[in-house]
């Protein structure tokens, strides 16, 4: 029998499509793999129906990327460990790895490492300081549209000034959500611009304070990755908030020196 004009095609866009959705539902796992996530959640983030949902589900846990936990919620399985351990070379090079250890240990502060993803930014890297008191706003895995905290206005600050407002304004809806606008996120890049670093006073968690500078190792220049401490207010006093610039600003420019 002849087969029909466009089935191929069809077929095609068919798979691409069941493909979008597994991966859109491996990034959704990884979002809430803490505290897990289950199919009334999956439905409504995906827009699927529960039929689909669990025939998505079975295709990552017939590869190890999924598992059911003993609540009945999902997270991501073993696989999906493995592909992040393998790839943290790659995005977090012995290099800078090195530079964050020395900051933490001058510092004794912790220090993060973000990456660009599109509009948003995904902390991959950190190096936890000898002081007692951690970090809650920031781990590796959180995820923020850039101009949200210190260390995305850091990426913004190294970026051109059109690329930069391009993100500002598709990130605007966002920042309502943390009581700043557009125009306060301009405000903040155009500081880290003037003085070479970012600064964010609370605005995920009050009482925290971020220091970030860009890590402009592109080809083109451009930031696709920043470096910061996030400590407590009460930890910047007089000369000390100057000197923990100084440590991110040296071993950036090394970073950075090496690359060219």
């Amino acid at each position: 029998m002849p087969k029909k004009p466009g089935s191929r095609p069809a077929a095609r866009d068919e798979k691409l499509s069941y493909l979008s959705r597994v991966f859109g539902l491996l990034q959704f796992l990884a979002e809430r793999h803490d505290g897990g996530t289950r199919i009334p959640e999956i439905c409504e983030r995906m827009g699927v129906h529960r039929v689909t949902a669990h025939r998505l589900l079975r295709t990552l846990i017939a590869l190890g990327y999924a598992e059911q936990a003993p609540d009945l919620s999902y997270r991501l399985g073993f696989e999906a460990w493995f592909l992040g351990f393998k790839a943290t070379r790659q995005f977090v090079p012995n290099s800078i790895a090195a530079a964050m250890r020395r900051i933490s240990e001058a510092s004794e502060e912790s220090v993060f490492l973000m990456r660009r993803a599109g509009n948003e930014g995904i902390c991959i890297g950190e190096h936890q300081g000898t002081y007692p008191v951690r970090s809650t706003v920031m781990r590796v895995g959180v995820r923020r549209s850039l101009g949200i905290g210190g260390t995305g206005v850091a990426i913004l600050a190294g970026l051109p000034p059109e690329e930069a407002e391009r993100l500002i304004l598709q990130n605007a809806s966002d920042y309502a959500r943390y009581a700043i606008t557009a125009d306060n996120v301009r405000k903040f890049v155009a500081e880290a611009r003037d003085q070479g670093y970012a600064y964010s006073h609370g605005i995920v968690v009050a009482e925290s304070r971020t220091l970030a500078v860009p890590l402009p190792l592109s080809q083109d220049g451009a930031a696709m990755m920043s470096m910061s401490i996030v400590t407590l207010e009460s930890r910047l006093s007089g000369p000390r908030r100057a000197t923990l610039v100084k440590l991110l600003q040296i071993e950036a420019s090394s970073l950075c020196a090496t690359r060219t």
